[in-house]
């Protein structure tokens, strides 16, 4: 990438990665070893990645590299979204979680990898903190008895997370654009597949290892045995946050490798194409509007309607109905669209009685025409269309 990434940024952007799995990895008395394995080798193979990266500026090995990050973008927005279901948000949509988890990685895709990169150092360091108060705070229930010497029996899982890790690691890793960052990447995997490798240790020390083969996320449901005396009874829910964080940040990263086969300007367009649009929707209405405001003593509603236009950049002319009135025409078309005489007239105003012995319409609208005053404010006008009072409800469909 164009962008400067420094050091400690990658080390933290490549330290999600293995966060992520926390939420998901099975936990049993081999995956201490499986993590540390995996890790340890999608680290050193990382490190070689990042050697290479030169060669991403060539346009063939971007459009691969984009075609590669589709297939773990789709299964971690897909996990995410099961695991949100399955635990916080049973009741909803699994398409509506995908779509809000889309929408949220893209937004933070478009800002580039570095700015990505920049935001991972302090996700990290915020689920390495919840991580090790949690692993704290639950040290006490841990049963040492139930650490089990390594075996053969580790490989299937070694290599089920290596297949997870590996494709995201070589793809970011190749994208760096700087083979100084080979070791931060590597330093970033190890780290991270450090604390992966305790969480695991962890949950199978409280769980035992029939009870954490039961369960689906088993690494969340051992966080929830971590509780602060009457305050935080719940520390499931505060140790999935920040590992929450970790995997959108993950997409995002591998969504900005994905836009990078795009021109910029085209990528800037995903983002404020609809901005645009609206705006300058927005800005045709504005021009193509003709308000006008009748009033009488500035009435509190008549500074209501003048407030609602002012917020809203529309313009307006302001007629004083004491002192200019309305003209037969406009007096007209304001009747046709509030449906009549009894909708404008004001049987409070001070002049009321002069009118209200007249019998015919025709004389009602000779009085309405001397006496502007008798009419209901404010009258708002916009051509044919036309509203008595304080009726944003109706203006905000006016073209």
């Amino acid at each position: 990438m164009a962008d400067r990434i420094f050091p400690r940024w990658c080390a933290s952007l490549f330290a999600l990665l293995p966060l992520c799995e926390v939420l998901y990895l099975p936990a049993g008395p081999q995956s201490l070893y499986a993590a540390t394995l995996a890790c340890a080798l999608a680290g050193l193979l990382s490190a070689g990645a990042a050697r290479l990266s030169g060669l991403a500026s060539n346009r063939a090995v971007q459009v691969l590299l984009a075609l590669a990050a589709v297939f773990p973008l789709v299964a971690s927005l897909s996990r995410m979204s099961d695991f949100l279901r399955g635990t916080v948000f049973p009741r909803v949509p699994l398409w509506v979680l995908c779509l809000a988890l889309t929408v949220c990685a893209l937004a933070h895709a478009l800002t580039g990898l570095s700015a990505c990169a920049m935001w991972a150092l302090p996700a990290v360091c915020i689920a390495g903190a919840v991580a090790a108060l949690s692993f704290v705070l639950t040290a006490g229930e841990m049963q040492l008895s139930r650490l089990a010497a390594p075996t053969a029996a580790f490989l299937p899982q070694f290599w089920a997370l290596l297949r997870l890790l590996l494709p995201s690691a070589l793809i970011l890793a190749l994208s760096l654009g700087n083979s100084r960052l080979a070791g931060a990447a590597s330093r970033g995997l190890t780290a991270g597949g450090a604390v992966l490798a305790l969480l695991s240790l962890r949950s199978v020390l409280l769980l035992g290892e029939h009870t954490a083969a039961l369960l689906p996320y088993p690494n969340f449901s051992a966080a929830g045995l971590a509780a602060l005396g009457n305050f935080a009874r719940h520390g499931e829910v505060f140790f999935a946050v920040p590992l929450i964080l970790c995997e959108t940040g993950r997409c995002a990263a591998l969504l900005c490798v994905i836009l990078r086969i795009l021109p910029r300007r085209q990528t800037a367009d995903l983002f404020s194409g609809a901005h645009s649009a609206i705006m300058q929707s927005a800005s045709q209405r504005r021009t193509s509007m003709n308000i006008q405001i009748f009033d009488k003593n500035k009435c509190f509603d008549t500074k209501k309607a003048q407030r609602w236009f002012k917020e809203r950049g529309i313009k307006f002319q302001m007629i004083d109905l004491a002192q200019k009135g309305m003209s037969r025409g406009e007096l007209d078309s304001v009747l046709k669209a509030v449906g009549g005489l009894d909708a404008l007239i004001d049987e409070k105003s001070r002049g009321y009685a002069s009118l209200a012995y007249l019998a015919y319409d025709e004389d009602k609208r000779e009085k309405l025409l001397e006496d502007g005053t008798l009419m209901k404010t404010p009258v708002v006008r916009n051509g044919r269309q036309a509203t008595v009072g304080y009726c944003p409800d109706v203006w905000e469909k006016w073209e």
